[in-house]
């Protein structure tokens, strides 16, 4: 794992879950994986307010009038959004892995049609992640993982400082020489 300036706030950014009230749905690149979602999360009455984050490659006019009326479309930093949210929802995105590094509770949507591009391994699974194929699925699930917060809290704090030294290097100017053997 090299260091990335992309990804610099994981190590800056502090959230709690446990107090937001957001839940951020973030959609992924493919096309396939973005309307499966879609129809998965039309049907959901979550009893959070309820953000969506599209693709920055996406044309989101293509694909609002399928949003319910209480789903906030927002184009914010994806940092400024996990500050303030206390689960992710999403599919084929690294954002997902960035929430987990955050300790965010995140629930994986598997496109049940298709191969699924799932970025989690399985570690934390049960505890700070979880998998959904069907909308009803993602209900039980925003339960479960909303108790986990409450009641796991040092587990998921280990969880996420894993995830994080796993997939991320902070950005320091020590960690970019050596990375890139610059110090001739």
């Amino acid at each position: 794992v090299g260091p990335s300036m992309r990804y610099k706030n994981i190590f800056q950014v502090k959230g709690n879950p446990l107090e937001a009230k957001n839940i951020l749905i973030v959609m992924p690149y493919f096309e396939q994986d973005l309307i499966y979602s879609l129809g998965l999360i039309e049907g959901l009455f979550l009893d959070a307010s309820v953000l969506i984050k599209f693709h920055p490659a996406t044309d989101v006019r293509k694909y609002r009038a399928q949003l319910r009326k209480n789903i906030k479309v927002v184009d914010s930093d994806l940092y400024d959004l996990l500050k303030e949210a206390k689960i992710v929802i999403g599919s084929s995105t690294g954002a997902l892995v960035e929430a987990v590094s955050l300790g965010i509770p995140v629930i994986c949507i598997d496109n049940k049609s298709m191969l699924t591009h799932s970025y989690l391994p399985l570690f934390g699974e049960g505890i700070l992640w979880e998998r959904a194929e069907e909308g009803s699925e993602i209900i039980g699930l925003v339960h479960k993982l909303s108790s986990s917060l409450k009641h796991n809290s040092r587990q998921i704090q280990s969880v996420s400082e894993k995830f994080k030294s796993m997939f991320f290097c902070e950005p320091t100017e020590k960690q970019i020489i050596d990375s890139f053997e610059l110090d001739n």
